[in-house]
């Protein structure tokens, strides 16, 4: 298929030409080989529309598919012990912008890891949400004061010019149109409201730096349409009446990292990938400093990849023009 300037009108990147744009060949984490169409300037890349899935696929099948262990599916309990740290930091990019009568919505709240941390913050006025029938239930019945919608972002009516911060973790990739979700976000943002969306860094230092084959085998895959760098991500904004800053986030820890270039393969959960393994297992001196220097090393890689934007996810926080 031909990436001509009416593929790009339809998923709403019209403010760059078709011509710039050329084809990679890729392999998605199920094996089979795709084609990648690559900004040339930005480094952004688009899945070619044969590999995409149909929106009913995020109802159900997403979840299971790609569970918290892999190979294995995984319950919203389950889901909200294992990204339990991440979801305390990506509330942390938050927590400086709510007050008690911060109007809230979220954006594919998913099991509601970071919208239970905002209702616990004393947000009176919470929304969330997300396709996922079993997710939605699970948020409904666990957090009482938030208002859970059991639809897809474009397809639910909320109201204009109401909330005052609006996120979405890990969402905006799977978007056909990012342009279209962009715009609705920022009419139903009220006067000075914010927004706060993160998404996978395509200038992911284990991608890019590091050209960990195995790892590049693995992060492609056909549930993400698009795969944002730092400056297709704030161009984009840019260009839908947003102003702001890209930051880095970095999701995996260190010995994460580690671990794909020992074994140019990924670990066999999320409980392992997400969480730091002490080292020295004693709780003698040596075994507290042994175990130290490791923090040492991982808190400075992090810092290290985080401020040079090349961490594995990436934030934007900005506001209406």
């Amino acid at each position: 298929m031909a990436f001509d300037q009416e593929l790009l009108t339809r998923i709403g990147f019209d403010h760059l030409s078709h011509h710039q744009f050329t084809k990679e060949k890729v392999v998605l984490r199920d094996g089979r080989s795709a084609d990648l169409w690559v900004h040339k300037e930005s480094g952004h890349g688009v899945l070619d529309p044969s590999f995409w899935e149909a929106s009913e696929y995020y109802e159900a099948e997403y979840r299971n598919e790609y569970a918290a262990t892999l190979g294995g599916e995984s319950s919203p309990e389950d889901h909200l012990t294992t990204y339990g740290d991440l979801n305390r930091r990506q509330f942390e990019v938050l927590a400086t912008h709510l007050t008690d009568e911060t109007k809230y919505l979220e954006i594919g709240c998913s099991f509601g890891g970071v919208l239970a941390h905002v209702e616990a913050a004393g947000v009176d006025k919470c929304v969330g949400v997300d396709p996922n029938k079993e997710d939605c239930a699970f948020v409904s019945n666990r957090l009482a004061k938030s208002q859970i919608i059991n639809d897809t972002f474009e397809d639910v009516e909320l109201e204009d010019d109401h909330f005052d911060l609006i996120a979405s973790f890990e969402v905006l990739e799977h978007i056909a149109n990012p342009r279209q979700f962009l715009e609705k976000a920022a009419r139903l943002l009220s006067s000075g409201g914010r927004l706060c969306i993160e998404v996978p860094n395509h200038d992911d230092a284990l991608l890019r730096n590091y050209k960990n084959r195995g790892y590049r085998n693995f992060y492609y895959h056909k549930a993400h349409i698009h795969y944002f760098t730092p400056t297709s991500l704030s161009e984009l904004c840019k260009s839908c009446g947003l102003t702001g800053q890209v930051s880095g986030l970095q999701m995996y820890p260190f010995f994460n990292q580690v671990h794909w270039l020992l074994n140019e393969g990924p670990q066999e959960s999320g409980d392992l990938a997400l969480h730091w393994l002490d080292p020295a297992k004693g709780t003698s001196d040596i075994d507290l400093k042994i175990n130290q220097f490791y923090e040492d090393v991982s808190q400075a890689y992090v810092r290290l990849v985080e401020t040079n934007l090349a961490s594995d996810c990436l934030i934007f926080m900005g506001r209406k023009s």
